[in-house]
């Protein structure tokens, strides 16, 4: 039951932004569950690295900078640096990255 509270609280929370801007209930920072902070940046990093019909997906590096543009503002600055640290390391793809943020 914790789980599913959880999750529910995570689907709940998938607008806010770490800056207060999000919605439905303008949470900011700490205020966001840990788990929707970390599947944000997992989240907008997929988004971003992935083939849409209307584009190609951009290359990881790329899509870290923009992660890290967001960080403080949109996003979790931390989850941001640990996928940050691993495209360095290029030890970085969307599963890898998800796994470790929330592991770690």
């Amino acid at each position: 039951m914790a789980a599913h509270r959880r999750g529910s609280r995570c689907g709940e929370q998938e607008h806010e932004r770490w800056n207060g801007s999000g919605y439905p209930r303008g949470l900011k920072g700490e205020q966001i569950a840990a788990a929707s902070r970390i599947i944000a940046v997992a989240d907008t990093f997929d988004a971003l690295t992935s083939d849409r019909p209307y584009r190609k997906g951009m290359a990881p590096d790329a899509a870290v900078g923009i992660l890290r543009d967001a960080a403080g503002v949109d996003l979790d600055p931390e989850p941001v640096r640990v996928l940050a640290d691993l495209s360095q390391r290029n030890d970085l793809d969307a599963e890898l990255a998800f796994g470790y943020c929330f592991t770690h």
